[in-house]
């Protein structure tokens, strides 16, 4: 799971202790545990007036910040602190913080000071040296790749594993992607609704307007092929006594049979966020999760083959549905 984290911008000086060539390093481990497993958490409302978004524009040509932060910042996960976070630590503001991150990145005086404080509401506080030994990110990395348990309230699996990536603020996470051979059938022949509530989730807690595509076969039912115009009517009445406003955009392809889909199922957020999960959006048929499902987080380079997979299945008839 993606494991929320602020950094106090003075902290990304390092301390003076530090070789140029040490700071470099904890640089570049920081930026991995981000790419891997982080949601990092700025201050305010937009990341363009983030405080850390400042420091890399007024960074120097040849600089740690312009050289390894000025295009990843941009590409990577992330969610408004708002008043949760103004950018610096202070002791009143600490429970505060601790209900929108996990790991804080500052100085070691800061920790120092505000150690006790921080421990009480189980916020970790690091400097960057310390990104490699996170406590929190072996956490989140532990969980990435924790099965869904029967009995689990769907809600809390929506918050806990895709909330993070619905709510990120960046236009490369703005596609989202579904491979679930039997999504429309389940939802137009038998009625369920793990279509319908997933749409639903992600609506709720996005917090950009996000396109939806799902691959899936051609539904059946009762032995006859659904029509196109039926296949569009009905996945249109979602919407009706649910509140999908944010999903901007929903299309199918549809497929000729379930054999031209990868065996593996997956939700994949942009083209670098991939949650694959035994029978997909079966998970979300009813409030509790009704069996166990198989379940990991794949990122970045792990993710290349689940594009080239939806990239084959291009070939197939596209329906607008909104």
């Amino acid at each position: 799971m993606l494991v929320p984290f602020v950094i106090e911008t003075d902290a990304l000086a390092g301390e003076e202790r530090w070789t140029a060539r040490e700071l470099r390093g904890h640089h570049e481990a920081l930026l991995r545990a981000w790419k891997r497993i982080g949601l990092f958490v700025f201050d305010g409302q937009h990341l363009s007036n983030s405080a850390l978004k400042q420091v890399i524009d007024a960074s120097l040509e040849g600089s740690v910040m312009h050289g390894l932060w000025r295009g990843f910042v941009e590409r990577a996960p992330s969610v408004p602190g708002g008043d949760k976070w103004p950018g610096t630590m202070n002791e009143v503001g600490i429970p505060g913080l601790a209900e929108v991150a996990r790991v804080c990145f500052t100085k070691d005086a800061v920790i120092d000071q505000f150690e006790d404080a921080a421990r009480a509401v189980d916020l970790e506080l690091l400097t960057i040296a310390g990104a490699g030994g996170c406590r929190g990110f072996a956490v989140g990395e532990q969980k990435a790749g924790t099965g869904i348990d029967q009995g689990e309230s769907v809600r809390s699996v929506w918050l806990e594993r895709f909330a993070p990536l619905a709510a990120a603020r960046t236009d490369k996470l703005k596609n989202i992607y579904v491979s679930d051979p039997y999504s429309v059938e389940r939802y137009i022949a038998e009625g369920k609704e793990g279509l319908v509530r997933f749409l639903s989730l992600l609506s709720e807690t996005a917090q950009s307007r996000k396109n939806v595509t799902v691959y899936a076969k051609w539904p059946y039912r009762e032995n006859r092929r659904v029509p196109r115009e039926l296949i569009i009517e009905s996945l249109r009445a979602m919407r009706v006594g649910n509140d999908l406003e944010l999903v901007s955009k929903l299309s199918v392809v549809l497929g000729n049979n379930a054999e031209q889909f990868p065996r593996e199922r997956f939700i994949m957020f942009g083209e670098t966020y991939v949650w694959e999960i035994g029978h997909v959006l079966e998970v979300f048929d009813a409030a509790i999760v009704t069996k166990k499902h198989n379940a990991s987080l794949k990122t970045w380079e792990s993710t290349e083959f689940y594009g080239k997979w939806l990239d084959d299945l291009q070939m197939n008839e596209r329906l607008e549905i909104w």
